[in-house]
């Protein structure tokens, strides 16, 4: 299958909260091709293609090896592995969807030196009280080589400087988003005082997941036929069947193959929409389905703790990404409004200033701040009259 790289589906693997909601990569099919026909882009005869992504092959070889790989991973980690054809399928996707993410960072000139790996092993291994020889014992009893742990890493690394590229930009949080939210936290945002000291350390969820994707622009009878799909899956979750095999069998998530493992991450490093699904559940209870913009999702708690109850090697899926970011940290909110007065090619310097002096001497007489931001700010956000800036 020919499959051509677009922002949808490079964002569609990007581990990132935001990534979950993104449009997701249709699914590609094998296609058995004798050896002779194997495309000479590669640069090599092979014995068959896959799949090819833009200009790059992947050969059923390159999926048998890996599909191989991951058999004996899945066993060590005392996971169901799917059937050799699922198996291959939930490889075949991977390897697509690492493939498009890696072409990105290439388009995008972004690198991920050696140091920067060996950075992110002291963190990860610090923040578990190990050391980095430690880490790698314990990474190797989970049936992962080292070297295969190291190459996930460099991966999220990469994920994760595209999605500050592609996603972060992308994201405008209003002054009244996080008012609505102190609120819902019972907190009174015109009253600091109101803000009680954290006596608890925060709450860790480590989360896994069985996704049930949902095509963008799906007609009604495929809405329903992939619900009924995912209600089967939450039947044989509930009934007893290992949910990490039902993951790696049935999940159309990036994630699938290490049994749907998401990683741990504090409370507020997960989605609203799963965080309100997860809140009152404890370790090992499952959700009912959560619809988001990519489908259908079953998650379940399979740990949930203070930092020091909640430890997180998995290299994958949020694993290596999440310990980099999940380091707990005194955050002081700034509440802050500006008015914006652009610089433009019909501007100048000392007529931006002019203006801006001119409702600066508004302000100062009485005017309302909030009107005055809601009639000249230039600013897409301008119309709620104030501005969080940081």
């Amino acid at each position: 299958m020919q499959v051509r790289r677009s922002k949808q589906a490079v964002a569609s693997g990007i581990v990132a909260v935001s990534a979950l909601f993104s449009s997701g990569l249709a699914w590609a099919q094998t296609q058995e091709a004798p050896a002779e026909q194997a495309s000479e882009r590669s640069g090599q005869f092979v014995d068959g293609i896959a799949a090819v992504v833009e200009t790059q092959v992947i050969t059923l070889r390159q999926v048998d090896v890996e599909a191989q790989r991951v058999g004996k991973q899945l066993k060590a980690q005392n996971i169901p592995a799917p059937d050799q054809q699922v198996l291959r399928l939930q490889v075949l996707q991977r390897l697509i969807d690492e493939t498009l993410q890696e072409q990105e960072g290439d388009r995008l000139g972004i690198t991920i030196s050696d140091a920067e790996i060996s950075d992110a092993v002291e963190l990860i291994a610090g923040r578990n009280q190990l050391t980095s020889e430690q880490l790698q014992l314990e990474i190797q009893k989970t049936g992962i080589e080292w070297s295969d742990y190291l190459k996930s890493l460099r991966h999220d690394l990469l994920l994760d400087q595209l999605r500050q590229r592609m996603v972060d930009g992308r994201i405008n949080i209003s002054d009244s988003e996080i008012d609505s939210f102190l609120r819902s936290q019972g907190i009174d945002p015109d009253q600091p005082e109101s803000v009680s000291p954290v006596t608890d350390g925060p709450v860790y969820f480590e989360l896994a997941q069985i996704l049930v994707r949902v095509p963008e622009n799906a007609d009604t009878a495929t809405e329903a036929g992939l619900r009924t799909k995912a209600e089967g899956l939450l039947a044989q979750v509930r009934s007893g069947a290992d949910f990490a095999g039902i993951a790696a069998a049935s999940s159309d998530g990036s994630e699938a193959l290490e049994g749907g493992a998401l990683g741990t991450r504090p409370a507020e490093g997960w989605p609203d929409l799963f965080l309100q699904a997860i809140q009152s559940l404890q370790a090992g209870q499952v959700t009912d389905l959560v619809r988001s913009g990519v489908g259908y999702h079953i998650l379940k708690v399979v740990n949930r703790g203070t930092p020091d109850e909640a430890q997180d090697l998995s290299p994958r899926a949020g694993g290596a990404a999440a310990a980099l970011d999940s380091g707990e940290m005194l955050v002081t909110q700034t509440h802050a409004r500006h008015i914006l007065v652009k610089l433009s090619q019909i501007r100048s310097d000392e007529q931006a200033l002019e203006r801006i002096t001119q409702l600066q001497g508004r302000l100062s007489h009485g005017e309302s701040f909030e009107e005055i931001a809601r009639n000249y700010s230039e600013d897409s956000s301008a119309p709620q009259g104030e501005i969080w800036a940081g």
